[in-house]
């Protein structure tokens, strides 16, 4: 029987006649070090000599996002190199601002909720995923593995090929609901729903990302958000579950015209001036938006459920 290590040095496809280059780098997990990118032969960092399997299993390949040391988290593209997983992609994300234990309460927190909320539009986390990592110099890592979801985030979508329909909107939003009415079942605000944390597969569903911000009812008090996206009572340390039906809103708003909330103009009250620029919009479907994102949360729809019903009724 092959070892995590051997198994991690056998690609997935060793039986095909061109090897994938992608898979020839292991990158180290130490955001200290000044090269981190190592043969995928090798078991330690060549340059600070950390481990270049993680936990036995996990092998960095990229990163997802540009590392960047004001970001108190690394996300990357990893293999999966476990009994059942023979080299699966997965997604691996690691906290570097360990000493700070507000990061490290919501980083556990994040963890939580993906092991414990079982949604298909909800990137998974086995119960064995988080990990601490104590590295050569004595710093300790936390990291979580999760599913990887194909596919390219809405952002991305709209910037390569444009925005989308009112139908395929409609068809998106009901999707996300479904998802939203999971989260706020088990009494949690997801707080930063916008275009990049929305993944868009290849056959049109919808998956939701990035439960770093994620609030149970007794730290909703954390002002936390995205500017444009997050709702005036959310930034003032106020957050309900209709707080998520304003950036949802909002991010369909982009996905309809391509533009940000930011390029907006808005009325003394707060409520985006939009529907000139979407003439042919349905009176119901704008109707929903301007409702869902009003700027008190009182007037917008108080449930996942009364939204879906509506949507139900749009002859789209």
């Amino acid at each position: 029987m092959l070892s995590p290590l051997q198994k991690s040095q056998v690609s997935p496809h060793s039986l095909e006649t061109t090897p994938l280059l992608k898979w020839v780098v292991s990158y180290c997990i130490n955001p200290n070090c000044i090269h981190r990118e190592n043969p995928d032969t090798e078991s330690h960092c060549g340059n600070c000599g950390s481990p270049l399997l993680i936990s036995d299993r996990y092998r960095i390949k990229t990163p997802l996002r540009e590392p960047n040391p004001a970001y108190p988290c690394d996300i990357y593209e990893i293999q999966d190199w476990g009994e059942q997983e023979w080299g699966t992609p997965k997604v691996m994300k690691v906290l570097k601002f360990t000493t700070q234990p507000d990061f490290v309460r919501l980083f556990k927190q994040e963890a939580r909720v993906l092991i414990w909320l079982r949604h298909p539009g909800i990137p998974q986390v086995e119960p064995g995923g988080y990990f601490i990592l104590t590295l050569g110099d004595r710093k300790s890592l936390h990291g979580f593995v999760m599913e990887k979801k194909a596919g390219k985030t809405l952002e991305e979508q709209i910037e390569t090929q444009g925005p989308i329909s009112e139908s395929v909107a409609c068809k998106g939003l009901a999707q996300l609901m479904e998802i939203i009415r999971t989260i706020h079942h088990e009494g949690l605000v997801h707080r930063d729903i916008k275009p990049s944390n929305l993944i868009l597969t290849p056959d049109g569903q919808v998956h939701l990302i990035d439960f770093g911000s994620v609030a149970d009812r007794q730290s909703r008090s954390t002002r936390v958000g995205t500017s444009g996206y997050a709702p005036p009572e959310q930034l003032l340390g106020d957050t309900q579950l209709q707080s998520d039906f304003f950036a949802i809103a909002r991010t369909w708003l982009y996905s309809l015209t391509g533009l940000t909330p930011l390029d907006f103009p808005e009325t003394p009250e707060g409520q985006l001036i939009w529907r000139n620029l979407l003439p042919d919009l349905s009176l119901e479907f704008a109707q929903l938006l301007d409702d869902l994102m009003a700027p008190d949360w009182h007037s917008r729809p108080q449930s996942a459920q009364a939204i879906l019903t509506r949507l139900k009724l749009l002859s789209v």
